[in-house]
């Protein structure tokens, strides 16, 4: 039977069953307190609370239980020990309406609370950035390497939609004190880290400036703008990466007259140590006649994070990346065993080496 509409948050809670509306009012309560800008509202026939940092719906299920929606993976890994008595299953927490509510726990993840915890570390790391800040490059090509002949994915129909991201464009080109390029820095709590990734790998290919990056940006949102805003709070798949490559693919194109060139060579290969995937990988990137390579790889826990390899050498793998992943790591730091992945001590970082793409700029 559908749900029938309502018109209010009071209204939906009345409807419900008496055991279930202390429980509603209490947590819509608790996301109150720590969301007192939020909106309130009925959106998809359930309480709402929307804000800029996303939206935050509360339901009550029938079955003994209410739930939160959103709970993103970086919610859910940030609360990993207060989740453990509840049932977190597709973005949703499920809450008993047997046990007490879990007052803190709900002001602690909803979407106002992480903005306030997160200003003041965000106000810091400007400051950071800013005092290091060098003079800008100008818009220059960059010497890139030579032809290779990847198979990419076919290209995909591109909705022209301009996407103004809930995050903002966190550009923060500088240069370091040794020369080199400074990624593009992700938003705090955001999920665009595939979007930041492709960015940020086009930056060492062509050697882009805060304006070029800003233009590549918002091509890629433009190319997936049918995933979005679900891509702002939940990111995305090896699927809307390869939407990503094709957009940067056909950006690179126009622009610097030259494609980007893109695979997926280990999508359907079988690789049985980290050693060995790095000693592949330190093969795929070495230079060839002054060219540039760079690879994007996929995270599992306790990351679930798209980052950029700079490259490899001894054993240790050097990064690119605009979230707070280590420059470098020892190979040593990841693992593919899924049951050895975690935050635990004696648990490692899941390398996820079937989502490993390889990208090269052809010689102009």
């Amino acid at each position: 039977m559908a749900k029938p509409d309502f018109g209010s948050v009071d209204a939906y809670i009345a409807a419900q069953p008496e055991t279930a509306q202390e429980a509603l009012q209490c947590v819509r309560r608790a996301i109150r307190k720590a969301a007192p800008g939020a909106e309130e509202g009925i959106s998809y026939k359930m309480p709402a609370y929307t804000l800029p940092d996303g939206p935050f719906s509360i339901s009550q299920g029938g079955d003994g239980h209410y739930s939160l929606y959103p709970a993103t993976d970086r919610v859910v890994a940030a609360f990993q020990d207060d989740l453990a008595a509840y049932t977190v299953d597709k973005a949703t927490i499920r809450f008993p309406l047997s046990q007490p509510v879990p007052i803190k726990l709900i002001e602690n993840a909803s979407p106002g609370y992480v903005r306030k915890k997160s200003a003041s570390a965000r106000k810091r790391r400007r400051a950071r950035q800013k005092s290091k800040r060098g003079r800008v490059q100008r818009d220059r090509p960059a010497s890139v390497g030579p032809e290779r002949n990847f198979a990419g994915a076919a290209p995909l129909d591109r909705r022209a939609l301009v996407i103004a991201s809930a995050t903002g464009f966190a550009s923060r080109r500088a240069a370091r004190g040794d020369g080199r390029l400074k990624p593009e820095t992700q938003g705090h709590i955001d999920g665009l880290c595939a979007v930041y990734a492709v960015l940020n790998a086009c930056k060492l290919l062509f050697d882009h400036s805060e304006k070029m990056d800003a233009q590549l940006f918002k091509a890629l949102c433009i190319g997936i703008s049918d995933l979005f805003p679900k891509i702002v709070y939940d990111g995305t798949e090896v699927v809307g990466v390869r939407r990503l490559l094709d957009a940067a693919s056909e950006w690179t194109a126009r622009i610097h007259k030259c494609e980007l060139i893109w695979s997926q060579p280990l999508f359907r290969e079988k690789i049985a140590t980290v050693d060995e995937y790095f000693a592949w990988l330190r093969s795929e990137l070495r230079p060839v006649d002054g060219g540039r390579r760079t690879a994007i790889i996929g995270l599992g826990k306790p990351w679930e994070h798209w980052t950029v390899v700079r490259g490899v050498r001894g054993g240790r793998a050097t990064y690119f990346d605009g979230w707070g992943f280590p420059d470098s790591t020892a190979f040593s730091y990841f693992t593919f065993d899924k049951n050895r992945a975690g935050e635990g001590k004696n648990q490692k970082t899941l390398l996820m080496y079937h989502q490993t793409f390889v990208l090269a700029a052809p010689r102009r």
